[in-house]
């Protein structure tokens, strides 16, 4: 503010407007440059130089008042009436907002009709100025917003809409304003006039009265004495003294009122002369920074041609760079072109190699279900094994009593000599029986050893080759990945898959006959079981 209108004596933005002074300095300087320097400018409150800097301020000097210019809270019922009962209503409104509002209003107004009157010059009409200052004039209060929070989504076409009407019926509304003010000073002085004419009012009549009353009591020759109508005309005459002296007062204290009605207008009006003279110093002084402004805008021209000559370098050197981005378009496109049949050649393949992967888990599963089986085979021969021990063991008991009974029978060929040939032909008998038992145990348990440590091989065999294709199961997950990188890899990982399919069957068949070998063997053991049974 101080490089532009001098020293200021304090704030301007964001204060109170003072009664004394509605209209600050700054706004008024504001004002007369605008007039002055602006009214043939085309969009002078759009320009970006010169006078809209004088124009922004003035916008934001009428924004960053704390009380706005106008209250919205009291034009919200007009904001839809038509434009003669907006003047009307308006009008009626008027003497509710300050003295000091109307005042700076009226000045803004003003400036308003002026720009408007060149409008084929600066290209400026009602619309764009009541569109821009509707908003910073019409505004709530502090404090209101909370009671009027419905109403602020309000357009602002019905904002401009009131300060178009004010712009074109201004003068009418100030002189309505003014005439009521007026209206109001001299209420007194109407009542005082008033009282002073019924009081005369009232003493002609009273004398009227008195003259009809005399004609009558004359007429009719009434008891009325003279002395009587004496007292009435002294009584009248004190009356009409009594009047005349509160006239008298009344109207010395009337010249006093314009005695003092003139000196505050001689004081105001040097008030004023000061003020202009204050202005006119401010003006000068913003006259000579705008003359450095034009000179700094001049050269800040030729620096923005300048940029222009650059600027139009820098567009060809652009052409060229797009027609080049349009070549490496055109070989981006061939390049996605081939790398998307290369995606879809990579997708069959996949889908290939997922097919092989249900395949070789639906085989593991297979496998391991076998693998299970054999457990559960295994634990029944280890049974059998146990069976065929006890078996063992009471064989072993039969020799030990059958040597008892040949001690028995040796003892008993002693006492009978003669029986001993036919107890030792039985004896040879149940000895050979029993050492071809004891023949038959021995090659059962060499049987069940042998047949122990085959199904222990192929226990092994089985683990190892379970361990064998999940240890492959996990390289063809890992393969997976790399497959969709590199083609090659998936046709030799393809070409070893089908290789290993016929494996896996042979180990599957293997496997089968395996079983029905082992069934096989259960059913020979059964057998030997149940003539064991029978012999004992």
């Amino acid at each position: 503010m101080k490089a532009v209108f001098g020293r200021s004596k304090g704030k301007v933005f964001g204060m109170k407007l003072d009664p004394n002074q509605p209209v600050h300095p700054f706004v008024q300087s504001c004002i007369e440059y605008i007039r002055g320097n602006g009214l043939t400018r085309e969009e002078i409150i759009f320009d970006s130089f010169g006078v809209d800097v004088v124009c922004s301020l003035l916008k934001r000097y009428i924004q960053d008042l704390q009380v706005p210019l106008l209250p919205l809270n009291h034009f919200m019922q007009i904001l839809d009436y038509s434009p003669n009962r907006k003047v009307r209503a308006i009008s009626e409104i008027f003497p509710k907002i300050p003295s000091q509002n109307q005042v700076l209003l009226f000045s803004i107004l003003e400036l308003f009709s002026d720009i408007i009157s060149k409008e084929q010059q600066n290209l400026m009409n009602i619309e764009k100025l009541s569109s821009i200052f509707a908003p910073l004039i019409l505004r709530f209060e502090k404090g209101m917003e909370n009671k009027f929070a419905d109403h602020f989504n309000i357009e602002n076409q019905n904002l401009s809409s009131v300060i178009s009407v004010l712009i074109q019926n201004y003068k009418k509304i100030m002189r309505k304003t003014i005439l009521r003010k007026n209206s109001k000073n001299n209420i007194n002085l109407t009542q005082n006039t008033q009282m002073s004419e019924s009081i005369q009012r009232s003493n002609s009549s009273q004398s009227v009265k008195i003259q009809s009353d005399l004609s009558d009591n004359e007429q009719v020759q009434t008891k009325v004495s003279r002395k009587q109508l004496k007292k009435m005309e002294k009584e009248d005459k004190e009356e009409k003294e009594r009047v005349i002296e509160m006239l008298e007062k009344e109207l010395t204290f009337l010249k006093k009122q314009q005695f003092a009605l003139k000196e505050r207008n001689i004081n105001k009006f040097e008030k004023i002369r000061k003020r202009t003279n204050e202005q006119k110093k401010l003006f000068d002084d913003f006259t000579k920074q705008i003359q450095d402004h034009h000179t700094q805008k001049i050269s800040d021209l030729d620096q923005i041609s300048n940029l222009a000559k650059q600027s139009e370098e820098i567009d060809e050197i652009c052409k060229n760079l797009e027609q080049e981005c349009e070549i490496l378009s055109k070989k981006i496109e061939e390049k996605e072109k081939e790398f998307h049949n290369s995606s879809e050649e990579l997708k069959d393949s996949r889908l290939k190699f997922e097919k092989f992967i249900e395949e070789t888990n639906f085989q593991i599963f297979r496998l391991q279900f076998d693998y299970r089986w054999l457990l559960e085979y295994r634990s029944q021969l280890e049974r059998i094994q146990q069976n065929f021990a006890h078996e063992i063991r009471e064989s072993i008991e039969n020799e030990k009593n059958a040597k008892i009974q040949s001690i028995i029978l040796k003892q008993q060929i002693r006492s009978f000599g003669s029986k001993i040939p036919e107890l030792q032909k039985n004896y040879d008998e149940k000895k050979q029986e029993l050492n071809q038992q004891e023949r038959d145990l021995i090659d059962l348990s060499h049987a069940l050893n042998e047949e122990r440590e085959r199904m222990a091989k192929i226990y092994n065999e089985n683990e190892s080759e379970i361990a064998r294709l999940s240890y492959i199961y996990n390289n063809k997950i890992q393969q997976n990945d790399l497959l969709i990188k590199n083609q090659d890899l998936l046709d030799s990982e393809f070409k070893f898959s089908t290789e290993f399919l016929p494996q896996l069957e042979q180990e599957v068949q293997k496997a089968q006959e395996f079983s029905d070998q082992q069934e096989k063997y259960l059913q020979i053991l059964a057998i030997h079981y149940s003539k064991l049974n029978q012999k004992k």
